[in-house]
Parts: C-alpha cells; sequence; structure tokens
C-alpha cells in the first residue's frame, strides 16, 4: 500500500543504514520510487489554460484538477501542496517567480529570503485565486484553530479549520448531509476553487520587446510542511530534539506532482 510519504520513508531508510548492522535498505527505496510514481501519475494535473497580453504584461491563467478520491492534500494536517510559476526570458534568466523554494524545503521570496508564513509565529498564507507579486504563493493546505479560535499546529489542541483550501474531490456537493463539514474555509468567495478544481490568474511584468518567454508551472507536495516543521520544533522536549535533527538531515524539498510548460511570443 503506497501513501505520499516519502519523508519518513527516507528517514527510516537513513537510520537503519546508520545502525552498524547488515540491514537491507533496498525494500525502502523501492517503495520511495513507487510513492512518487504514484504521487506524479495519479493526484492532480496542472493545466496552463491561458495566455494573454496586458499592455506591458502577461495574464497567466493556471488551472490544477485534482485526480484523488478525496481532498488534496489528504490525511495529517502538516501537508500542503502549492504551484510554483516561473517566466524566463529566452537566456534561461527568470523574470517572476512565485512558489520557489530553497534547499530546506521553505518557501522563499525573489530575493530568496523565507516568506514570514513559513516562520513559526508568522501569518496563514492566504488563499489567492489572483497573483502578481512574487512574494505571493497559492497554498493549498488545511491551517487548525484551537477552542479560542487561535491558530494551532497541535493536533490534539485543534477544535476546527481557521483554513481549509484544499482541493475537493470531483463530486463534491455542498447539498451532501456531509457537505457543511466537509466545506473549504477561507476561500472569500473565489468562485473559481469548485468541486475538483481551482484556477489561479498570475499578472506579470513581461514585455514583448524582452520576448519570448517560457512559462512554467509546477505543482509541488510536501508530507511536513517547512512551517508545520517549524512549529513543531518550538516543542522543548528530548524526543523532538531527537525528530528535528532526523528532519534535518533528510531531504525536506517538495516533491512534483505536476508540471508543464509553454512558450509565449507576441
Amino acid at each position: 500500500f503506497v501513501g505520499g510519504n516519502t519523508l519518513m520513508l527516507s528517514i527510516l531508510r537513513d537510520e537503519l543504514g546508520k545502525t552498524g548492522k547488515p540491514v537491507r535498505t533496498e525494500g525502502f527505496d523501492a517503495a520511495i520510487e513507487e510513492t512518487r510514481r504514484m504521487l506524479r501519475e495519479s493526484t492532480a494535473e496542472l493545466e496552463i489554460a491561458e495566455v494573454r497580453r496586458e499592455g506591458e504584461q502577461v495574464a497567466v491563467r493556471v488551472a490544477v484538477a485534482n485526480l484523488c478520491g478525496h481532498k488534496l492534500p489528504t490525511a495529517y494536517p502538516s501537508r500542503r501542496v502549492w504551484i510554483r510559476l516561473r517566466i524566463k526570458q529566452g537566456d534561461g534568466q527568470i523574470v517572476f517567480a512565485s512558489g520557489q523554494f530553497d534547499q530546506r524545503g521553505r518557501i522563499v521570496n525573489a530575493a530568496g529570503q523565507p516568506l514570514a508564513s513559513e516562520l513559526p509565529g508568522g501569518p496563514v498564507a492566504m488563499h489567492r485565486s489572483n497573483i502578481d507579486a512574487s512574494d505571493q504563493v497559492q497554498i493549498y493546505e488545511a491551517v487548525m484553530q484551537d477552542a479560542k479560535g487561535d491558530i494551532t499546529y497541535s493536533l490534539l489542541r485543534g477544535a476546527q479549520y481557521g483554513k481549509d483550501n484544499r482541493l475537493l474531490p470531483q463530486g463534491w456537493t455542498a447539498d451532501h448531509e456531509r457537505g457543511p463539514v466537509t466545506a473549504a474555509v477561507g476561500l472569500d468567495e473565489d468562485t473559481r476553487f469548485v468541486a475538483g478544481s481551482h484556477q489561479v490568474t498570475y499578472v506579470v511584468e513581461a514585455p514583448a520587446e524582452h520576448g519570448p518567454y517560457e512559462i512554467e508551472a509546477t505543482l509541488l507536495f510536501q508530507t511536513m510542511g517547512a512551517r508545520y516543521a517549524a512549529e513543531l520544533f518550538l516543542n522543548d522536549v528530548p524526543e523532538m530534539a531527537h525528530f528535528r535533527s532526523l528532519y534535518e538531515a533528510a531531504d525536506a524539498r517538495p516533491e512534483v506532482l505536476a508540471e508543464t510548460s509553454q512558450h509565449f511570443a507576441d
């Protein structure tokens, strides 16, 4: 049975390899590769649905489709999915990027610095259907609130969702008996967020004389989002210190669920 958790599979594999005992880790490698295959082939589709010029700017509409029979991402609320959009000139120079990440899997701005929403105690990244700056990123995730309505990253304290914009499965309906408790939270009446899909429009400075441009869209997934990990590690207990050492030795960069590109010249 293959899930989506390559992070813990790699941590377990690497720790077994340090025991000094004749432990076979080939099974972990095979499970990681099968997990990546499933994530790439069976979870989502990504499309650059439209590219149009608006004066000195270019508008790019990206469409995400959920292929799962449940919300994406599902399971434990440490998981998240986000869109990385990059626009490059012909020489490969990036002229715009939203959703870039560093070696620790933290989402960064144009200067390579982690966004405030990646840091403990920072703001929760808002749901977006329109983006026009590199520090704006569309992240699909579930963020909990405690009984007082304060944001919490502790499952034991979670009483409700402050944000739940995980992609709905196809066939979800608001009038189902479980519709009210499975509905999205924090969308601000986004009419482009519907059962099975969502569309995000990026408006970017890209003068025609500097083209042609290559537009790249990638859908990324983390078992443990960098913000969730940062909040988790605030717990100063020996068990958490040990897990943090395992996490920091692992590759926390996201997995690719889907990707596409389009050449744009006008």
